[in-house]
């Protein structure tokens, strides 16, 4: 009996064993199908050794016409990585070696000290600090030097930094003085209130912080980590309430100087009497003043705030997208990858290098700086990524001109192309600025098919298009900005040339953006 049972223990652990290998062998085979490099046509593939600064280095095989561009993206830029030797856009050869050096690290302020005029209603003046006239808009950038001025029946609120804001009232004047100075290393706000009644809610993200605000005879030196105060400019008096936090308050002249704490009011008298220090009045409340300001602002936002996104379709081009609710209006520009960004930044060349370095948020910095335009959403649009969205899409409509035609064997016409028949007609073999126009009638077309309603998400297919794609989106995000959308009536599509100056920089062409037109390129649909 003894021996009976040995002989099935034996038997059942070779039989575990046989599993086990068979298993194994299994794993082994699917090991080798997914990691195996396959033996590509010699005739359609290169081979690139890639050496020096970079995370991934080693012997890559590619696709005759792929780029530097690409390789480089694969093989990892680090910040030390100097690429001002390499041509991003020429094709690798096969049997190349392309060697990166090494700089100081890329140092890049990605968040400057930057004053938005986040919303407004009524009438106000935007004033440059060379008097010029600036556009008003939400979202509209305030320079050092530039005045804002509001009018009877008005309210504004404006945005410095992340968290800073500040509420201004009806017959208000303040002026920029300095926004971000560097001063005993310090980072300075300085601002000049002429008149009128003004809410701060300053909060300081960094120690080196500091916001003063100055009037005709006294200045306000915000302490601490931030505060929330109201400053009334009055003929013959201005009174401040500190509902919370330490303000310095003194006199230009320096004859007088106190701290104001939490809870207390300063009047400062015209004629030279001293300071006269109270408990804030408990029915002050600065929400009560500005409560239109609050309700139109929400109103605005739900209904009007136009949504920018960035689109990064690497090596070659990157897009903006502005949906203005308020004027039904989609606007578009192509923006080169090409594109010059020295101005912002001395240690990187173009936004195609921007993107090598830090990817899509990292572009989105400087788009916005470009465009004066905040950057909500961004989606990163590569080939896997955009055969992916076109097939969940059931195919993308597309119009077929005469050449693309003849390249994909089809007839001309309206088709819904999918996988590498949609790739061959974005990568056409007529070049670059025929991929454009062809990269912008997609663009346009799919909002046509939005407009119309002949393509209608649903949360289902925003979670499909969104899978392994580069994004800031989620899908409830897709969702509620389509709603938004199609609630909205009389769109009109326009699609804006980037103002740009083409220049040539070692052996290549690079694009030298306008600031100036660029600043207002969608300013009139704003």
């Amino acid at each position: 009996m003894k021996h009976k049972k040995n002989g099935f223990r034996l038997l059942k652990n070779m039989l575990y064993i046989l599993i086990a290998g068979v298993i194994a062998l299994q794993v082994y085979t699917l090991y080798r199908t997914h990691h195996t490099p396959k033996q590509s046509n010699t005739l359609d593939s290169i081979q690139i050794h890639v050496s020096g600064n970079v995370r991934n280095p080693g012997v890559y095989r590619a696709l005759k016409g792929t780029t530097h561009y690409e390789i480089l993206k694969v093989a990892g830029i680090r910040p030390t990585s100097d690429l001002s030797a390499l041509r991003l856009f020429n094709q690798v050869t096969d049997s190349a070696n392309l060697e990166v050096g090494t700089r100081d690290a890329v140092k890049v302020d990605l968040k400057p000290v930057t004053a938005r005029l986040e919303f407004f209603f009524g009438e106000l003046s935007v004033i440059a600090g060379d008097g010029r006239s600036l556009p008003q808009h939400s979202g509209l950038t305030i320079n050092q030097g530039d005045r804002i001025i509001t009018e009877e029946a008005s309210q504004a609120e404006i945005s410095i930094g992340n968290y800073t804001r500040i509420d201004l009232d009806k017959f208000t004047e303040l002026v920029f003085d300095k926004i971000g100075a560097m001063e005993n290393e310090q980072n300075v706000v300085e601002l000049y209130q002429k008149n009128g009644g003004i809410w701060y809610k300053a909060v300081y993200e960094k120690s080196s912080d500091l916001l003063k605000i100055v009037t005709q005879n006294t200045s306000f030196t915000v302490g601490g980590s931030g505060a929330d105060f109201f400053i009334d400019i009055q003929p013959d008096q201005t009174t401040v309430n500190l509902s919370d936090g330490l303000v310095l308050v003194e006199k230009i002249d320096g004859s007088e100087a106190i701290n104001l704490i939490t809870g207390q009011t300063v009047t400062i008298y015209n004629d030279g009497r001293p300071f006269q220090i109270t408990k804030l009045l408990s029915e002050f409340n600065t929400n009560d003043i500005f409560s239109q300001l609050s309700k139109e602002k929400i109103n605005y936002l739900s209904k009007y705030m136009p949504l920018n996104i960035l689109l990064c379709a690497p090596p070659a081009v990157f897009y903006v997208l502005n949906v203005n609710y308020q004027n039904s209006t989609f606007n578009t520009t192509q923006i080169p990858s090409q594109t010059l960004i020295g101005t912002f930044a001395q240690d990187i060349e173009s936004l195609a290098q921007a993107y090598l370095y830090g990817g899509p948020v990292f572009v989105s910095t400087f788009v916005e700086r470009i465009l004066n335009l905040k950057i909500h959403k961004y989606m990163v649009i590569d080939k896997s990524s955009l055969i992916r969205i076109a097939n969940a899409m059931g195919g993308m409509n597309t119009v077929i001109n005469d050449n693309a035609a003849a390249e994909l064997n089809i007839t001309r016409g309206t088709h819904k192309l999918m996988g590498n028949q949609l790739l061959t007609f974005l990568t056409p073999a007529a070049g670059f600025e025929e991929s454009r126009i062809r990269q912008a009638s997609l663009i346009r077309n799919l909002y046509e098919d939005l407009r119309k309603k002949s393509f209608i998400p649903t949360l289902l297919l925003a979670e499909q298009l969104l899978t392994n794609t580069e994004s800031n989106f989620i899908p409830s995000d897709i969702m509620e900005q389509y709603n938004k959308f199609i609630n909205k009536t009389n769109w009109s599509f326009k699609e804006h040339a980037f103002p740009a100056t083409a220049v040539k920089l070692n052996h290549s062409t690079y694009y030298e953006p306008d600031l100036i037109k660029s600043k207002i390129l969608f300013a009139e649909d704003q």
